[in-house]
């Protein structure tokens, strides 16, 4: 089981899970998409604060989340 604040790229390899993204993330979300071969994007609208207003999130279910991590850490650091 994965502690939060752990890096999933040390524990996630080969195991299956969500993938969980902001809106303005979406382009990242189709690339995994793409590269994983899965394309059941699931639209998510979320209240994370009280008072603050639903946010957009999407996820997906892959088969590696490592790949997925990996993935969207290149695209968070490079600034895809």
């Amino acid at each position: 089981m994965a502690v939060i604040g752990e890096n999933p790229l040390t524990w996630a390899e080969n195991k299956p899970g969500w993938v969980t993204l902001h809106a303005d993330e979406f382009e990242t979300l189709v690339i995994i998409t793409q590269s994983l071969k899965h394309h059941k994007i699931e639209e998510l609208e979320v209240e994370v604060l009280k008072g603050e207003g639903k946010r957009k999130f999407y996820k997906i279910f892959v088969d590696n989340l490592g790949l997925a991590y990996e993935l969207l850490n290149v695209a968070r650091v490079s600034g895809w």
